[in-house]
């Protein structure tokens, strides 16, 4: 293999919330948005021989240091909105929500 870079995470510089992985022969992988795909490229690419194991080992440590979207986050994130979603339907249920008669909504 041809090695014409050292291999790197290349995060999107307008919005941070996508990257590609920038491999040391030249070529790059496809866009990703969540943390554990980049992970699953670095060891894909890792078995394929497209990278050392240090090389993957450094472009993991800008993985962990980017701002890409982590599924653990997005997990909590949906709980929470059930969560929320779950005491709004108690108040309406029990009417503990304050009564808004009288006004007049547009």
């Amino acid at each position: 293999m041809n090695r014409v870079c050292t291999p790197y995470l290349s995060v999107c510089p307008n919005c941070g919330k996508h990257a590609r992985i920038v491999f040391p022969d030249g070529s790059k992988s496809n866009d990703f948005i969540l943390f554990e795909e980049g992970v699953s490229i670095l060891k894909d690419a890792y078995k394929a021989r497209k990278l050392s194991f240090e090389e993957m080992k450094s472009v993991e440590a800008q993985l962990n240091s980017s701002t890409l979207l982590r599924i653990e986050d997005l997990v909590k994130d949906v709980e929470k909105m059930v969560r929320e979603n779950a005491e709004m339907d108690e108040m309406l249920k029990f009417k503990t929500v304050p009564d808004c008669e009288g006004f007049v909504m547009n």
